[in-house]
């Protein structure tokens, strides 16, 4: 019913993966496959917003966090009719 789209240029995600120590396979690929895979989702929010909601994920993992929360929050009031 929702996909949540952690939306985050492909430079900043790798950063972040390098940090954590050893890439697999997909990661590897650098921004060849992880940037088809972010712009087939934008494509996808821009055609069905009712569905898929676009998070900014390039700032601090709390704020992304409060902010998918509130998302998930609205979208649940709104089925409840609340």
């Amino acid at each position: 019913d929702l996909t949540i789209f952690l939306d985050i240029d492909v430079e900043t995600a790798l950063s972040r993966l390098a940090g954590r120590g050893h890439a697999d396979r997909i990661e590897s690929d650098g921004d060849g496959f992880m940037g088809r895979v972010a712009e087939g989702y934008r494509e996808l929010a821009g055609r069905h917003p009712e569905r898929v909601v676009t998070v900014s994920a390039g700032r601090l993992v709390e704020e992304v966090a409060k902010d998918v929360r509130e998302r998930v929050g609205t979208r649940v009031r709104a089925i409840r009719g609340l």
